[in-house]
């Protein structure tokens, strides 16, 4: 989620020129799923679309001006590698405006902040129950 927001804010800052920015924000949609196929132009991902409850494959075009993040090139994605990406719809096509790969949440330290939650919570009740 943070990454998301770093994304967005990143966009305000590149398309900050005039009152377009906002209208440029309004027509950024957001797509995340695993990857199927990638090309120099084209990247296709697996998502589930909402509106059929399906999993369905979309395909995403870059062009000169798509930001990739973290990554020198689309020769660093991976079929099955989730991504995220930002898009502007242009007819039929969808533009890649950014494109990340997903961050991962490290198992070790989800599972040591579930624990230290879990003790911090264990040393309330104790208190609780002294007092």
């Amino acid at each position: 989620m943070r990454k998301l927001i770093g994304l967005v804010l990143m966009m305000l800052v590149l398309y900050i020129p005039g009152a377009s920015a906002q209208e440029d924000m309004e027509n950024l949609r957001y797509a995340y799923g695993s990857i199927v196929k990638v090309t120099p132009n084209e990247i296709s991902i697996s998502e589930y679309n909402y509106e059929t409850d399906q999993e369905v494959v979309s395909v995403y075009v870059l062009n000169e001006e798509s930001v990739l993040e973290d990554m020198e090139s689309v020769n660093e994605i991976t079929v099955g590698e989730e991504v995220e990406i930002m898009y502007e719809e242009k007819g039929s096509e969808k533009i890649i405006v950014m494109l990340s790969k997903a961050s991962d949440l490290d198992d070790d330290a989800l599972e040591y902040n579930v624990d230290g939650v879990e003790e911090d919570m264990q040393e309330e009740v104790r208190e609780i129950t002294v007092e």
